[in-house]
């Protein structure tokens, strides 16, 4: 009896050894779930802060690249306004230095269109720039340089010389020939107007570069 009481005792014993055990690994294996749900989340947090700080860097360039396109929008409508204004003031007496250039290509009518082309081709390079900024910018300082020793030279009369003197140097001595002066100048912006109306060089109403508010002007003027 006695064995056998302490037999059942063992027993009950290496059962509720088992039961002890059963119930800690089962609080391990909770536990080990909500570790993984714990990391899981902070996981998640780690992405989502991750993808915010992108969004937050893409939202700045963004503005960043807006800001400096304003910028440079900004100083093409100054460029561009500086150049006219420089044009304008000095609309009297520009419009008969530009003579000397503009009767030089009038007299070459068929081989002046080609001439303008070079400097055209030069400006026709930066057209997509900011409206044309490259464009007034380099007239600007072309029109500085040039009227600090001789007031009288308009920045596109420069940039025409040059054409004219790189394509037709043995034929400089045309320059005195001004009967078609007005029509040379007309000329000239019709080619700036990207060659819209190139072909009609001759034919100056038919130009529709915005700039020839400024021409318009110098022919009135005159």
């Amino acid at each position: 009896v006695d064995d056998a009481h302490h037999a059942h005792h063992v027993a009950d014993a290496h059962h509720a050894h088992h039961a002890a055990d059963a119930h800690h690994a089962h609080h391990a294996a909770d536990a080990h779930h909500a570790h993984h749900a714990a990391d899981a989340h902070h996981a998640h947090h780690a992405a989502d802060a991750h993808h915010a700080h992108h969004a937050a860097d893409a939202h700045h360039a963004h503005h960043a690249a807006d800001a400096h396109h304003a910028h440079h929008a900004a100083y093409a409508h100054h460029a561009h306004h500086a150049a006219d204004a420089h044009h304008a003031h000095h609309a009297a007496d520009a419009h008969h230095a530009h003579h000397a250039a503009d009767a030089h290509h009038a007299h070459h009518a068929a081989d002046a269109h080609h001439a303008h082309h070079a400097a055209d081709a030069h400006h026709a390079h930066h057209a997509a720039d900011a409206h044309h900024a490259s464009y007034a910018h380099h007239a600007h300082h072309a029109s500085d340089a040039h009227h600090a020793a001789d007031a009288h030279h308009a920045a596109y009369a420069h940039h025409a010389h040059h054409a004219a003197d790189a394509h037709h140097a043995a034929d400089a001595h045309h320059a005195t020939d001004a009967h078609h002066a007005t029509d040379a100048h007309h000329a000239h912006h019709a080619a700036d107007a990207h060659h819209a109306a190139a072909h009609h060089a001759t034919d100056a109403h038919h130009a529709t570069d915005a700039h020839h508010a400024a021409a318009h002007h110098e022919a009135a003027t005159h």
